[in-house]
């Protein structure tokens, strides 16, 4: 990928400039399947226009290879849910009220961003903020948390 160059900025996030053009702040946002932590890593704007896919981080230079790994090592921290106390529609939205291993949280996913099976028991599940939640096993979850659940689990 010799066209892309990636840069660190001094607050810790990322830019990008393709063929030397005025570079472009983007944000990483690892791709399904989430388990390839250096494949298939979509580099986006703030408003969520894709800017380029990263097949492999291999294919990088090694300052853009690193500028991408630092940047997602801070979005590498993933919520583990352990109750659904409520998930509510409402316009484009879905509002999601739960408690995580961490504590309780409040997170919004977009109407027709769908929980991702990790196995065949657990779910990924990404905010509007490209955040990632997980529920281990959903038989692990109280009667209430599986009702609650389940409409959105294909």
């Amino acid at each position: 990928m010799k066209n892309i160059q990636i840069s660190q900025t001094a607050d810790g996030g990322l830019n990008i400039s393709i063929n030397q053009q005025h570079p472009v702040n983007v944000i990483p946002s690892r791709c399904f399947p989430w388990s390839k932590n250096n494949q298939y890593i979509s580099l986006r704007t703030f408003q969520g226009e894709e800017i380029t896919l990263i097949k492999n981080l291999s294919l990088l230079d090694d300052e853009s290879r690193m500028a991408i790994e630092s940047a997602l090592s801070e979005f590498a921290f993933i919520m583990e849910i352990e109750k659904i106390i409520t998930i509510e529609t409402e316009f484009e939205i879905r509002n999601w009220q739960v408690i995580t291993r961490q504590g309780p949280y409040n997170f919004q996913t977009k109407l027709d961003e769908w929980p991702q099976k990790m196995n065949t028991n657990g779910l990924f599940i990404r905010d509007v903020a490209g955040n990632l939640f997980q529920i281990d096993n959903i038989a692990s979850l109280d009667a209430s948390s599986r009702q609650k659940i389940w409409p959105y689990v294909d």
